[in-house]
């Protein structure tokens, strides 16, 4: 994700104006279409039976790998296999642990 390439590209000692630019550039829907292909491909691995807990996993697995945690939210919210009353929390949780790592 996008985070992760920014942090990466820091430690790289990458002018900031430079590593905006490029992930500027990065297709919008490309984006959403990799963020989707990782959710399905995650999903099968993931053996919780109860939605909320594959949500929780999903959401984790993708803050790792570097991408917002808003977008995480929308994306998720949009896959109907995901849905579950326990969203608005989960939301929360990812918000939560992607400001504690600002």
């Amino acid at each position: 994700g996008k985070n992760k390439i920014r942090a990466e590209l820091r430690i790289k000692k990458i002018p900031e104006d430079l590593i905006s630019n490029a992930l500027n550039g990065i297709d919008k829907e490309e984006y959403k279409k990799t963020i989707q292909h990782l959710i399905k491909k995650k999903e099968k691995e993931v053996r919780s039976q109860k939605p909320k807990d594959k949500t929780r996993k999903i959401g984790m697995f993708l803050l790792s790998r570097g991408f917002e945690s808003e977008l995480i939210w929308k994306v998720l919210k949009g896959d109907s296999s995901l849905r579950s009353e326990c969203q608005p929390a989960i939301y929360y949780l990812l918000f939560l642990i992607s400001a504690s790592n600002l």
